[in-house]
Order: C-alpha cells, then sequence, then structure tokens
C-alpha cells in the first residue's frame, strides 16, 4: 500500500522536500500532497531587486507546477493537526475546511515576521516578505517624491523624502540600496528633490549590520552605506 506523505508549506524547505521525494521515491510507492498558501516558490534574496524595478516581478517567483510532476499541490492554509489521528487541518483558498490523514508529515512553514513588542506604529507599515510588499515598495517611493515635489514647506517635503528601513539583515541592506539606487536615477526629474536631496536611516537592534556574516564584511558593509550618506 503506497504512503500518504503530507508537506505543510510550500517555501524552500517544503519545496526541496517535495522534489526530492520525486526523485527518490519509487512511482506509485507514496502519494505526496503539498499543502501551500501560494502556486509559487518566492525566492525571497532577489525581492529587493523586484522592489527597486531591477527586476521583473515574475523573475523572482518559480511556478510550483511546472517544477512539481508527480506531487499534489493543495493550496490553503493548515490551520490544525492531530498527531493521534495522524492527519491535519486546513482551509482550502475557497474557504473550505478539509483534513488530510498522513503516514508521514513534514512540517515546513518556514518563519513570520516580528518586530520588537514596543515597535508600536512599526506594525502598520509595509513589510519586505512577500512579492507583493516589494511590489508595494517600488509603487510608494515615486508616489513620496511626487507627493514631495507638489509641497511649497521644506519641511512637509523631508517627511516625504525619508526612507526608514529596520532590520540590517541581509533583506534590509539590500533593500535600501537597491530602493536608494532607484531614487538616484529619476530623481533628476524632479526639481525641488535634486536640491532637498533624500535622508536614508537603516535600524537595527543589535551593536552590528548583518548578523549572519563575518564580523569583517558587515564593518565593510557599513562602511559602504556611510559612504552613501546613510
Amino acid at each position: 500500500m503506497a504512503w500518504d506523505i503530507v508537506i505543510a508549506g510550500g517555501g524552500f524547505g517544503g519545496f526541496y522536500a517535495a522534489r526530492r521525494l520525486e526523485r527518490v521515491l519509487p512511482h506509485q510507492s507514496a502519494r505526496v500532497r503539498l499543502v501551500t498558501a501560494e502556486n509559487f516558490l518566492l525566492y525571497t534574496p532577489l525581492l529587493p531587486g523586484a522592489a527597486a524595478g531591477t527586476l521583473e516581478p515574475r523573475h523572482v517567483v518559480v511556478p510550483i507546477r511546472e517544477e512539481l510532476s508527480r506531487t499534489d499541490i493543495i493550496l490553503g492554509r493548515v490551520t490544525g493537526a492531530d498527531p493521534a489521528l495522524s492527519q491535519v487541518s486546513l482551509t482550502t483558498i475557497d474557504g473550505r475546511e478539509e483534513a488530510l490523514r498522513y503516514d508521514q508529515l513534514i512540517v515546513a512553514f518556514g518563519s513570520v515576521s516580528r518586530g520588537p513588542a514596543r515597535a508600536g506604529a512599526c506594525s502598520a507599515r509595509p513589510g519586505f516578505k512577500t512579492i507583493a510588499d516589494a511590489i508595494a515598495l517600488r509603487n510608494r517611493a515615486p508616489v513620496n517624491l511626487e507627493i514631495a515635489e507638489s509641497l511649497d514647506d521644506r519641511d512637509q517635503r523631508r517627511e516625504y523624502l525619508t526612507f526608514v528601513f529596520v532590520g540590517a539583515g541581509y533583506a534590509g541592506l539590500e533593500g535600501i540600496a537597491e530602493l536608494q539606487d532607484y531614487v538616484a536615477d529619476v530623481i533628476d526629474r524632479y526639481p525641488r528633490r535634486r536640491l532637498d536631496g533624500t535622508c536614508w536611516i537603516l535600524v537595527e537592534a543589535l551593536d552590528r549590520v548583518m548578523p549572519e556574516i563575518a564580523p569583517s564584511l558587515a564593518d565593510f558593509a557599513t562602511r559602504e552605506l556611510r559612504a552613501r550618506g546613510n
């Protein structure tokens, strides 16, 4: 009898688990079902390029159905699990409640962004984790420039010309650098902006940027950012 394998989550972990199973399991030996909220894999390291317009949004996603030929794709969100019954509960994209039985369960939900408890209004600000976030950020920058160009008061203009990124990991550094390059390329079309310039602020709770890499590389990144005026 074929095994039922359920993979919860269609990010890097879930996608590569499904692809690996397709390669190593004999045909008809198992039924693999992947539960994911999206029918594509987002290659998050390229999000800054999508936000700055140097990459088309379609170039930073991989259609899951094109890459997985023997895996059943179920669009929805896992809402619970009952190990005693060996089943997971889920809500499909059209709102149906379903339960999937499994012999083996692979949990690959990934992470959820969470700001500091005292962040306050930061929780209402745009995030930078999805393709929709990147597009929204890309659209927001020129809107800010247009509004600033229409204002006579310099202090009011400054509010729209100040860009703050919270978090100095890979996404924060690449995001602020890419968006800064984009704004620098178009700012000459806004006469008042050429005189006022823009202000870019990167906020990090730790005492250094990019804790994922060696201190020497982080110091180099810090020097590069400061040379830009950040």
